[in-house]
């Protein structure tokens, strides 16, 4: 069975990451260049939070809400959902139907690899 780790690295792409004062209109540009749906935020060279595809829908009815002004860490998940890398699917599987979500970090010896 595979593990996390595997299926990131069969991937062959790099973790795509943002600071949280990347400007929402320019992490959209970054997302769409890479198609990816989700990025990871981070401060100071540590990642604090994730934003979503779903997190736009949801910010774009917020009141005064704007792509062009708005900085990623004002409307970021800080709860971030890991799975170490020796996950299997199926544990991968149950973490996201249980907990009704669409992103994990894969975490590994403490650090984030995808």
């Amino acid at each position: 069975m595979k593990t996390a780790e595997e299926i990131w690295m069969e991937k062959d792409r790099n973790l795509i990451t943002v600071s949280a004062e990347t400007i929402i209109c320019d992490a959209l540009k970054i997302m769409v260049e890479n198609k990816i749906g989700a990025m990871l935020v981070t401060k100071d060279d540590k990642i604090i939070g994730i934003w979503t595809e779903r997190d736009l829908m949801r910010d774009m009815m917020k009141e005064g809400f704007n792509t062009k002004l708005a900085r990623i860490g004002d409307y970021m998940s800080t709860n971030l959902r890991t799975v170490p890398g020796t996950a299997t699917v199926y544990h991968m599987l149950d973490k996201y139907l249980g907990m009704r979500i669409r992103h994990l970090i894969v975490e590994k010896e403490g650090n984030y690899i995808g």
